[in-house]
């Protein structure tokens, strides 16, 4: 891992070897080298103030900050932190890194780094006319957002999700650690063309049904959505835990999607055999399928069949006993001659199938069943052709129906408690409103100033869905695009999912799934494929 530097009170959460770490109290820098914190450097100390002290690229601005237009919003996990505030004195610039510092208390000695970003836009504002004094109105977004800096093209196979956000991080944005990164599924085969390193970490994240941050040290966190719980839980009485006031909650069901339909790309099929029997005449062969790689010619004149040599269509014009035409999908007679009547030729090769399954939960299918009538279905289509093994299709549905399954209740509430964190499981043990022991996820932290005080309150929006939204705005937009179906998909078997139990009952299939010839036509038995039928 690069060297990567921090603005701590506390020591780091993460380290790595080579990384630098300044404490601005006592203006003393430190680097990490065989597991220890070695001081390098001392400089001038900075004043940490109470409640906050802000730090605009290392210098300490907090005097310039009016405190009451303070607001820092926590967003869902990934989704971007943002802060603002009301700066005054020298003139700030987009890109420059902003810290903010809070201490719970005048005696504090270690606050807690609340906010660690770049400045996005600092518009101006003259303060009177002619007096040439001005203010800035301070927009800030974490770190998370110079992940996008960089594009990425890149693929993997068989490799673990913390390897891959390692390989990621160490190759496009070393500025960054991953010490919080969990292993995490082996992923068949992942690829990247040209996307940011943002977009790759989340796609793992969403395939996975994981979900992920960075923290204000730079360091990305990958983990599993059930082990984030919030600090405190509700009940009817706010003296047992989470102090509240303004508690809403609300039910909708307008989201709700309980079996997936994915359409991927392409996977390759197991070799599969094609013989032809020789007519004397011709010299030419068509394969059934597009053949890929590994492509072979065998030949039996009577005594079993005998390999021969396989060249490439208008490259190769001598040498070789046939040649390929790989667009066309032919074998072509070369230095061999044409076969006599009665002889027969193998072609062996891979040919690509597309990715497509149905994936649904059946609890959710028959709880809506009983609650509605009907057959209890909820519909989606997921089409995304960077997903090229069915085991990644299985597992796309599936974090989809983790999320989209049940019914969407949401809520909201203020507290002066500090703690909650976007992404967090929250518990609501509230029986006098129906609600015993149900789980919520923490979509949105709100932190603002109080008026004419040093203390905060925050605004904790949660719902029963895991996105933002900017990603249910993005969807409704998915769902009003046309979707085309095509007529050579073969559907999987499906993923049934009984309480926390799942089974997949599809076996990659072999072409004996699929035995051809294709007939078109009412009468075709199996029925036709594009390209890949004839008439009977």
């Amino acid at each position: 891992m690069a060297t990567m530097f921090n603005i701590s009170e506390r020591e780091p959460a993460n380290k790595a070897t080579g990384m630098g770490w300044l404490k601005p109290s006592i203006g003393q820098t430190f680097i990490y080298i065989n597991d220890v914190w070695v001081p390098i450097a001392g400089g001038e100390a900075q004043t940490l103030y109470y409640p906050l002290t802000i730090l605009i690229s290392g210098k300490n601005r907090t005097l310039d900050i009016d405190n009451d237009t303070f607001q820092k919003v926590d967003n869902l996990t990934s989704a971007i932190d943002t802060c603002g505030f009301t700066l005054t004195g020298d003139k700030p610039a987009p890109g420059e890194e902003v810290i903010v510092f809070q201490k719970s208390s005048e005696s504090d000695t270690e606050p807690e780094k609340i906010f660690g970003g770049e400045i996005v836009t600092c518009p101006q504002k003259e303060i009177a006319p002619g007096s040439g004094t001005f203010e800035y109105e301070i927009n800030c977004a974490d770190y998370s957002r110079r992940l996008k800096k960089r594009l990425v093209t890149e693929s993997y196979t068989d490799k673990t999700c913390k390897y891959i956000v390692d390989d990621l991080i160490d190759s496009y944005q070393p500025e960054f650690t991953t010490n919080n990164v969990q292993t995490g599924d082996t992923i068949d085969y992942i690829s990247f063309d040209h996307k940011d390193v943002f977009q790759c970490i989340e796609e793992i994240a969403e395939l996975t049904g994981q979900d992920w941050y960075v923290d204000y040290e730079k360091d990305i966190h990958l983990f599993s959505l059930e082990t984030n719980t919030a600090p405190y839980t509700l009940d009817d009485d706010i003296s047992i835990s989470g102090r509240h006031k303004d508690l809403n909650i609300e039910v909708d069901k307008t989201q709700l999607r309980n079996r997936i339909f994915v359409q991927g790309g392409y996977y390759f099929s197991n070799v599969w055999e094609q013989e032809e029997t020789a007519d004397g005449i011709q010299t030419s062969f068509v394969c059934k399928y597009e053949p890929f790689t590994p492509i072979k010619v065998y030949v039996d004149t009577g005594a079993g069949y005998v390999e021969k040599t396989l060249g490439i269509d208008n490259v190769e014009t001598s040498g070789k006993d046939f040649v390929i035409n790989q667009v066309e999908k032919v074998i072509k007679n070369l230095d061999y001659a044409t076969l006599s009547n009665g002889h027969k030729i193998k072609i062996t090769y891979k040919y690509k199938i597309p990715v497509s399954t149905e994936d649904s939960d059946t609890v959710s299918i028959s709880n809506l069943k009983k609650l509605e009538g009907g057959d209890g279905y909820y519909d989606y289509h997921i089409v995304d052709v960077l997903i090229e093994t069915l085991d990644a299709a299985h597992k796309r549905a599936s974090a989809e129906l983790e999320e989209y399954a049940d019914c969407l209740i949401s809520g909201s509430f203020i507290t002066d408690q500090s703690g909650y964190r976007s992404g967090q499981l929250l518990t609501v043990n509230m029986s006098l409103r129906g609600y015993t022991n149900k789980t919520y996820l923490i979509q949105n932290v709100t932190m603002i100033k109080m008026a004419g005080e040093n203390n905060f309150e925050y605004q904790i929006t949660f719902a029963t869905k895991l996105k933002g939204l900017t990603e249910l705005l993005r969807e409704m937009l998915d769902r009003g695009k046309e979707i085309v179906i095509r007529p050579d998909e073969v559907l999987s078997d499906l993923l049934k999912i009984t309480g926390d139990s799942m089974t997949i009952s599809h076996a990659d299939p072999t072409f004996e799934e699929h035995t051809p010839p294709f007939q078109y036509g009412p009468g075709g038995s199996p029925q036709g494929r594009y390209n890949e039928a004839q008439y009977g």
